[in-house]
């Protein structure tokens, strides 16, 4: 939806992992997210992976709106942000 109605799409910007314990293929695993910025261009989200109570991961990703056409960085479209800014703080 975000490509076809506004040629945009959001790319990884900067990732920043903390690896805690190990998993293994057949376990569970719970994933929390939570957006906790939204910019012009930007949007940063954490996600904490865990199994059981045990955390596994931290993880946070900012990511990049940009034009599809040709690559370069370009604003949230409106209705995307509202969305996105109405989602911040909740996991």
């Amino acid at each position: 939806q975000l490509v076809a109605e506004h040629g945009v799409m959001f790319v990884v910007h900067r990732a920043n992992l903390h690896y805690q314990r190990p998993a293994r293929l057949d376990e569970v695993i719970r994933i929390e997210t939570e957006i906790t910025k939204v910019g012009g261009a930007t949007v940063t989200i954490n996600q904490h992976f865990w199994r059981d109570s045990d955390s596994l991961v931290v993880l946070e990703v900012s990511l990049g709106c940009a034009r599809l056409v040709d690559g370069r960085p370009a604003r949230i479209p409106a209705d995307w942000a509202r969305r996105l800014k109405s989602e911040k703080g909740q996991t």
